[in-house]
């Protein structure tokens, strides 16, 4: 069975123990995506900012100011959409054709399950939520990535997904 995304290959050879990146690999990539992600997230904010701020000019020119229950709401909305977008960001990225981010990308790997195939967008999601538990471990859910088998990380594991290089 051959793989219809970006890979060439069969998956039984996508997930070979020398195929899956390891921590190092997968570090460097997650670095380069750490400073992506934000860029995206700021540029989707900065589109959500013009009609707030119209509305909060025609809020203040109503009522002669801008209540502080506006200004709560607002930044907890903010909060909320910077975290959604990174899993966003991630999700949408490992779930695409291309099965990585552009971190990932850079160094030749990319997102499959345990079988080699595409995630699709719901375990994407699932699978970056989890990373929640990877943290929570002190990262240790991380650092497995290094010691395991097939080099998955805790919410790899949880998730039945793999980090591996892209066959040419």
């Amino acid at each position: 069975m051959t793989l219809k995304s970006a890979t060439v290959g069969t998956s039984a050879e996508l997930v070979t123990r020398a195929n899956c990146a390891g921590f190092w690999l997968r570090l460097v990539a997650a670095t380069i995506d750490a400073f992506l992600a934000p860029i995206l997230a700021i540029l989707a904010v900065l589109i959500l900012l013009i009609p707030l701020a119209v509305a909060g000019i025609v809020t203040q020119n109503v009522h002669g100011h801008l209540p502080e229950t506006v200004y709560n709401s607002y930044a907890l909305g903010l909060a909320l959409f910077v975290c959604l977008s990174e899993l966003i960001y991630f999700a949408v990225f490992e779930s695409s054709p291309l099965q990585a981010t552009p971190g990932k990308l850079t160094l030749g790997l990319i997102v499959t399950d345990s079988e080699g195939r595409r995630l699709t967008f719901w375990r994407a999601l699932a699978r970056n939520f989890l990373k929640v538990v990877s943290q929570f471990t002190l990262y240790i859910g991380y650092i497995l990535a290094g010691l395991t088998d097939r080099k998955q990380a805790l919410h790899d594991m949880m998730s039945g997904c793999l980090v591996v290089r892209k066959l040419p």
